[in-house]
């Protein structure tokens, strides 16, 4: 079997499972999860909404490995039209609930879409990338997008975060694929670029704040949002750094260079 192939039936094989069919635990059971959403929702989630607001309003959006994790960036009103393609049947299925009304949902897969040239103003992709072929999906996302469109890249995971790399190494939970690969991100802004995309923005998030909900599930210390805060401020001073290359995760906007 032809190893693209292969790599796309494992990934769907694995997002169709429920979370009693896997001896993996489930995302979010290593940490505490009232302080991780803090982390979250306070530092990179607002910010992405953020971005969203400014460059969604009006657009036609495409939303690239889409299932019900980006639901908290739309809002009735923000897109022109919203549609969402993910090779997952169950994805889908529970996304539907969760999306304005006129959103399209299409079973599919990102390497290879069905979607005419120049369909889209935006594509989002949040945390699907490093699941894909970048260099062909790179080329998909750029025969979809219209002129100057706008490639939205949120929660990109990193593969250089010590406390990321462990995670993954030795406690995989049941979303983690054998084929994903975190990016390193001066690799990651190089292809970009060779690809014809132009830097917009580019934010790196959580360096070691991410280690505290950790802590506090398995100590029971729970108390902990000012450390968070501590931690974070630290971390925007770091980012200005080489440490960069060190973040957890990064939200990216690129516009489609003719």
């Amino acid at each position: 079997m032809d190893k693209n192939r292969k790599r796309k039936i494992i990934e769907k094989e694995i997002y169709n499972k429920s979370d009693e069919d896997t001896a993996r635990p489930k995302w979010g059971e290593q940490w505490d999860r009232e302080l991780m959403n803090y982390l979250l929702y306070e530092n990179s989630l607002k910010r992405v909404k953020h971005l969203a607001n400014m460059y969604f309003k009006g657009k036609d959006c495409l939303i690239l490995g889409g299932g019900p994790g980006e639901s908290y960036i739309f809002k009735d009103g923000l897109c022109n039209s919203i549609t969402l393609i993910n090779i997952s049947e169950k994805e889908i299925e529970n996304a539907k609930t969760k999306y304005p009304k006129h959103t399209q949902f299409v079973m599919g897969d990102a390497e290879m879409m069905n979607f005419k040239d120049n369909s889209f103003d935006i594509v989002i992709c949040q945390g699907v990338l490093h699941h894909l072929n970048l260099t062909t999906a790179l080329s998909e996302i750029k025969r979809v997008l219209c002129s100057q469109g706008v490639l939205f890249i949120a929660m990109e995971p990193c593969a250089l975060n010590p406390i990321a790399f462990i995670g993954r190494k030795f406690f995989p939970s049941n979303i983690h694929t054998p084929d994903e690969k975190p990016f390193i991100v001066r690799d990651f802004k190089n292809k970009l670029k060779k690809e014809n995309f132009k830097e917009i923005v580019f934010e790196h998030f959580y360096l070691v704040s991410h280690s505290v909900p950790i802590f506090a599930k398995f100590t029971g210390i729970r108390n902990l949002r000012w450390l968070i805060d501590i931690l974070v401020l630290f971390e925007r001073f770091l980012f200005k750094t080489p440490l960069s290359e060190l973040c957890w995760n990064f939200t990216a906007v690129y516009q489609k260079i003719e």
